[in-house]
């Protein structure tokens, strides 16, 4: 998740220095938002937001699950397996890992791709219980209730 985290960050950066600092259009930004190039500035902003957000919500804990060869063993299976990049693989890998130890019960992502690829291993692999995919929206409405005005 802190990865995730990083790049959400890193990409808002991007995005915002491309449309309001540099007045890009906005169908260039999203055709190269991939394609970050960000100064060491904006890397520290993204490092230091990601401080932040430890140091306030102290309830949530940041695992590394893949830490030997049998997980490194799972993680090139779906690498060479799916259609997923190796950060994406390492994501789900590491999220796989934790539900089957019972830490972890949902994955955040944004990304299309990971939710359809790694729903089909899910499936795949008997784990649709244990570990369900969501975007933060999706996340959102299945465990925060709306406020009502």
């Amino acid at each position: 998740m802190a990865m995730e985290m990083a790049d959400y960050k890193k990409q808002s950066l991007y995005v915002i220095d491309k449309l309001v600092n540099r007045k890009w259009e906005a169908r260039k930004v999203l055709s190269n938002v991939r394609n970050t190039d960000l100064n060491e500035s904006q890397l520290i902003d993204a490092h230091n937001w990601f401080a932040d957000f430890v140091s306030r919500y102290k309830q949530i804990e940041f695992y590394d699950f893949i830490t030997d060869s049998e997980a490194w063993g799972l993680a090139q299976k779906i690498s060479f397996g799916s259609n997923l990049t190796a950060p994406d693989v390492i994501h789900l890998s590491s999220a796989i890992i934790a539900a089957v130890y019972k830490q972890c019960d949902t994955m955040i992502t944004q990304d299309r791709n990971l939710i359809v690829e790694g729903n089909r291993i899910l499936r795949e692999y008997r784990l649709k219980t244990k570990l369900s995919i969501k975007t933060v929206s999706d996340f959102r409405k299945a465990h925060f209730k709306s406020l009502k005005f």
